[in-house]
């Protein structure tokens, strides 16, 4: 069976050197290499998790117990154990400071090393998500700029991944020296790399995917979800300025609750796939060939978000639509505008301005229906909500409801608005009249305009 293979961001920074000790990937490297006597260094130690679980690593330095002249105690450490714990999947430098005493006799094959403790935090079988061989893609620009540096000068120094059962060594040379002083360096363990560096939700969506399948997809239909995100709907428009119909905030709700409906979908439904493919999560969870793939997975918006949220508090996989609606409304009518203008200009052949600027358009609506403020307009309110309700509500039909007994509330709902028709709006009010009657027709309906 093929695993995942994560990112070999250990293999970027040895070129490729590495030991395999149990679950960690593994490599070590001196700064500096080469020492005078009575001078410090530090013995750097990289770790890449190769599985799924919180490892937790004890580091104890091994120092030479003799110099070249048979002196003892010439390798000083004011600590020589660190003990951390590496998240699943994590990349991590332990750095552990040393010095040698002024008169430490002059030697070019000194071994410094390093014996590795590695245990699983939990009693759970780890999993690999790494490979032996690494080789993950790993791009440096996925990093913020001062791990980009950090790594970056990392990747200068010369490691080595020879070992001896759990013990990994490096080889130190010590030239003569002057008197020196003790250095006043500080063990350090800093985190190169975790899973939240990585736009993947793959190890998790296997960890959970059974409790996805029982537990959150089954509550993503219409008469679980509408209703909750309907009240949600009617609380984040309460307090708007520019009041809203109880049809609009209807239509709304019925956009929103289709982004749930696509996610649940199978391939027998063949209507909610061909219009929300990109929107569903399913095809991801019955498929192990895309779970398996090295090609990261394109998750819906508020869906990724969702994982997010479960990762700190897996209760919330009893809850899906009311965690959904309560924490992570704006991401789930994020993902619905932009669906919403693509169907919109599908269906009316009309170009709405670029991914950029629906981008900037829908940050402009959530911000505008979020605070209450004055700024929301008809303008804002229908393109794309409300119109995006009134192409896909006979998606999102309730128990008992027939798609041609909306229409007459569609067009009701329109001429309540009819008042507020000015020469800056006139193209919006069209607009929705149009999809309007594209609807009214597909039910065999006369137009009333």
């Amino acid at each position: 069976m093929a695993v995942l293979n994560f990112p070999d961001v250990l293999g970027f920074i040895t070129g490729g050197k590495r030991a395999n000790l149990q679950w960690l990937h593994v490599a070590t490297a001196l700064r500096p290499r080469v020492v005078r006597a009575g001078r410090a260094f530090e013995m750097l130690l990289l770790i890449q998790n190769i599985s799924d679980l919180e490892l937790e690593v004890t580091a104890t330095l091994h120092l030479p117990e003799k110099d070249s002249k048979g002196q003892k105690g010439r390798f000083v450490t004011k600590t020589g154990r660190l003990i951390t714990r590496l998240e699943s999947a994590a990349v991590g430098l332990i750095t552990l400071p040393l010095t040698t005493l002024p008169d430490t006799a002059a030697a070019a094959d000194y071994k410094i090393g390093m014996d590795l403790k590695i245990e699983p935090t939990s009693r759970d079988k780890p999993q690999r998500v790494r490979t032996a061989e690494g080789e993950g893609a790993f791009t440096l620009e996925s990093l913020d700029p001062a791990r980009q540096t950090q790594i970056t000068e990392l990747k200068n120094l010369q490691w080595t991944a020879t070992h001896s059962g759990s013990t990994i060594e490096s080889v130190l040379m010590v030239m003569s020296g002057t008197v020196g002083s003790f250095s006043d360096l500080q063990p350090s363990w800093t985190k190169l790399w975790t899973l939240a560096d990585h736009n993947d939700k793959r190890l998790l969506l296997q960890k959970i995917a059974p409790m996805i399948l029982e537990q959150v997809l089954p509550q993503m239909n219409i008469r679980t979800a509408f209703p909750i995100v309907l009240e949600y709907t009617q609380k984040r428009f309460e307090k708007s300025i520019y009041k809203l119909q109880d049809f609009e905030i209807n239509l709304i709700a019925r956009l929103l609750t289709l982004m749930l409906l696509y996610a649940s979908a199978d391939e027998k439904k063949t209507a909610l796939m061909a219009t929300g493919r990109d929107y569903n999560v399913m095809r991801f969870l019955n498929s192990s060939a895309i779970l398996e793939s090295d090609n990261v997975i394109h998750l819906p918006g508020w869906f990724q978000a969702f994982l997010d949220l479960v990762e700190k508090d897996n209760r919330l996989l009893a809850h899906p639509v009311k965690a959904t609606a309560h924490f992570l409304y704006d991401a789930l009518m994020r993902d619905a505008m932009l669906h919403a203008f693509s169907r919109i200009e599908a269906l009316t052949e009309v170009e709405i301005g670029t991914p950029e600027e629906r981008h900037i358009y829908v940050e402009k609506i959530i911000e505008a229906t979020a605070t209450g403020s004055d700024k929301l307009d008809f303008e804002l309110l229908y393109m794309p909500l409300v119109m995006g309700g009134v192409i896909m509500a006979d998606q999102v039909l309730l128990k008992g409801e027939k798609a041609a007994e909306l229409i007459p509330l569609m067009r009701a709902m329109i001429d309540a608005r009819h008042g507020e028709k000015d020469d800056e709006n006139e193209g919006t009010f069209e607009l929705a009249h149009k999809l309007i009657e594209q609807t009214a027709n597909k039910y065999t309906l006369s137009s009333q305009w």
